[in-house]
């Protein structure tokens, strides 16, 4: 502790905390934390989206009609409040801070990947398949998945930022990792 507050020095570049710790350390072993919780709920959250919308906007009719209006009343409360909600109920942890990040974005990924499926529903290569007696599933999986989930990737990559925000506003208020563990809120 007779280190506490150091100011930034040779041997601690960013300075120390109340207990005597490197700041720069601290700081690197809680992005460690950061980025996995991050990066492991936008995996979980795209999976899931792509699933869901892939279906919904597949096979159309009343299962898009029934996700769709899940989906609505879903993203009528902010993701946020749902984050906070969950994470509270929850407690706080490694697993329950990725359920109460994933539980608010999952509407988002849906309808995007549902209006990507829709489009490419349209396209001729498809029509191709159905005329070559493919099942749904083949066309669904083999045919056009591939060519949306480039997209995917895409968008997927982008909010990964968003991800962190949210895992930093959980941890701030002290609802996201266990206190004791350096991360990034």
């Amino acid at each position: 502790v007779w280190d506490a507050y150091a100011a930034p020095s040779r041997a601690h570049p960013l300075g120390t905390d109340k207990n005597g710790m490197d700041m720069l350390t601290r700081l690197m072993y809680g992005g460690r934390i950061s980025l996995t919780v991050s990066f492991i709920a936008v995996i979980l959250i795209t999976v899931i989206g792509v699933v869901m919308g892939g279906i919904s906007g597949f096979f159309g009719g009343a299962v898009d009609n029934i996700a769709m209006r899940i989906c609505d009343v879903w993203s009528a409360i902010p993701s946020t409040l749902l984050a906070i909600l969950v994470s509270t109920a929850l407690g706080n942890g490694f697993m329950n801070t990725i359920l109460a990040m994933c539980i608010g974005a999952i509407p988002g990924s849906v309808r995007n990947t549902r209006a990507m499926v829709l489009k490419e529903r349209q396209m001729e290569y498809l029509e191709a398949a159905k005329a070559m007696n493919c099942s749904k599933m083949k066309i669904m999986f083999k045919h056009m998945m591939p060519n949306i989930i480039s997209f995917k990737i895409v968008g997927t990559a982008g909010n990964i930022g968003n991800s962190i925000m949210m895992a930093a506003n959980l941890s701030f208020i002290g609802l996201g990792m266990s206190s004791n563990i350096p991360e990034w809120g």
